[in-house]
């Protein structure tokens, strides 16, 4: 038997007094009657007590042996219905899980994914911040984070969940006014309207030349917008052009109000990310969700 953990012995000791036999708990246990016998005498020499008198025909309880065995068969039976609950509870996934995700991302592609999830999983609290804030999951307690782009270097366990398009579109009235761009260097700082960072600054312009080759331009645009799918509204009005994400303008797009353009010149497709915490058992309910995130995303790619 396992002698590093003490509380090891407690189930032999308590299983000779039910068993009245130092013989039927080791038979009870699958082991030998002498490693029952050490477990007990170990657990006698810890507490510093004789719990059993022990004779060739008899087994009984000491006064310190019977107080004993009263508070711990209590104990280990409640631990035994801990493990239970605990069992059942994968079964049925329960508990809490706080989520992070991109605003735009949040809501348009992620929003009906959580509607069913709550659905599927009704003893699961969900909490889902909806930001394009880039949290810190072990400080603020978030299980999950998704994230669109490159990484940063951390320690933060990261799965690809799919990709994202990141493409240029404008109305057809614009296109009338303004004319088609037919390369990067046809567009003007007047014409660009920026998305902006939760910090202020602006995403990069980013194209790819039609031989694969990557492209950045910094053009400072004259008008910037910190929500995705308010600028995609000021762009289908004729405000100018703008890149978004396709998820983004597809509505528009189906709805004749965007129109593509440049797209030959659009950059490869972007990965989107699931980060976690490292070194922590992850538990069923997170799981279930990030199978289900990876399940809707990669449809999307």
């Amino acid at each position: 038997m396992n002698t590093e953990n003490p509380f090891l012995d407690l189930p032999v000791f308590i299983r000779v007094v039910e068993l009245k036999s130092f013989t039927r708990a080791a038979d009870a246990m699958g082991t030998s009657q002498s490693a029952v016998s050490q477990a007990v005498s170990r657990l006698e020499k810890r507490l510093g007590v004789i719990l059993l008198r022990r004779t060739t025909r008899s087994l009984s309880l000491t006064a310190e042996g019977e107080r004993f065995f009263g508070r711990s068969r209590n104990l280990l039976l409640e631990l035994q219905d801990a493990e239970a609950e605990l069992t059942a509870e994968q079964t049925v996934p329960r508990g809490r899980i706080r989520l992070s995700v991109p605003a735009a991302y949040g809501r348009i592609v992620l929003g009906g994914l959580i509607g069913r999830f709550i659905q599927k999983y009704p003893q699961i609290e969900l909490e889902m911040q909806v930001s394009d804030r880039l949290v810190d999951l072990v400080e603020e307690g978030f299980d999950l984070a998704v994230r669109i782009g490159d990484l940063a270097d951390s320690s933060l366990v990261a799965r690809q969940l799919g990709t994202v398009q990141l493409g240029y579109f404008a109305s057809r009235a614009w296109l009338r006014r303004a004319g088609r761009p037919q390369t990067p260097d046809d567009v003007r700082a007047e014409d660009l309207l920026a998305y902006m960072r939760p910090t202020g600054d602006v995403y990069p312009v980013r194209f790819r030349s039609p031989d694969g080759k990557p492209m950045q331009r910094t053009i400072r645009s004259q008008h910037r917008f910190g929500d995705a799918e308010a600028m995609s509204e000021a762009v289908a009005e004729g405000a100018g052009m703008c890149g978004m994400h396709t998820f983004v303008a597809e509505r528009a797009v189906l709805q004749k109000r965007l129109l593509p353009v440049l797209k030959e010149w659009w950059p490869a497709p972007t990965p989107v990310w699931c980060l976690r915490s490292p070194g922590r058992l992850v538990p069923q309910r997170t799981r279930l969700l990030m199978a289900e995130l990876e399940s809707v995303c990669s449809k999307r790619n």
